[in-house]
């Protein structure tokens, strides 16, 4: 299960999926998308998933509380982020915190925060075929490279972005300024 959050609009990239789908039919017996968010562009992936008929293989949570998100990122066993751009994403730091490994595209502030430190996060192109060769990388993983994922990611995130970093932080910038 392929896991994507967030507002649904265009500049997300939702659709990259949709056609992904579409072009490679072998897929549909491989994975699901669920997507939690909402947004404008909803209408529009309801239309190209009735086009190419791929109701059993999408489905939407609409937007999710804090809680109701932990356990929709405890269902999926990969977080896509298919964005054409970002500044900070909260959703890639949701799936971190999560365990969830992340595909995600390769733009400024995405490929900031996961870098190219090994088992961080995998970057793709956004272009479909990029995205097919990725995906299939996941599903051909060994459960000791996924678990290498989750324990990097995870690590990561509690080193950088917990709440006592944040604070220190904020304290040194204050230290300075006083």
């Amino acid at each position: 299960i392929i896991g994507i959050s967030g507002r649904i609009n265009n500049l997300k990239n939702h659709q990259i999926v949709l056609e992904l789908l579409n072009k490679y039919p072998y897929l549909r017996k491989k994975i699901k998308i669920y997507i939690a968010g909402s947004g404008e562009n909803k209408i529009n992936l309801l239309k190209i998933i009735n086009k190419y008929n791929l109701k059993n293989n999408i489905k939407f949570y609409g937007a999710l509380d804090e809680q109701k998100l932990k356990e929709w990122f405890a269902q999926i066993d990969l977080y896509l982020h298919p964005s054409f751009g970002e500044a900070m994403s909260s959703s890639i730091l949701q799936a971190m915190s999560s365990n969830t490994p992340i595909l995600a595209s390769n733009v400024d502030g995405i490929n900031n925060l996961i870098g190219k430190k090994k088992y961080l996060g995998v970057l793709f192109e956004n272009e479909i075929n990029d995205l097919k060769n990725k995906i299939n990388y996941f599903i051909n993983l060994s459960k000791n490279d996924f678990k290498k994922f989750q324990k990097v990611q995870r690590d990561y995130f509690l080193k950088k972005f917990n709440i006592k970093t944040f604070c220190m932080k904020y304290q040194k910038v204050i230290d300075e300024i006083v």
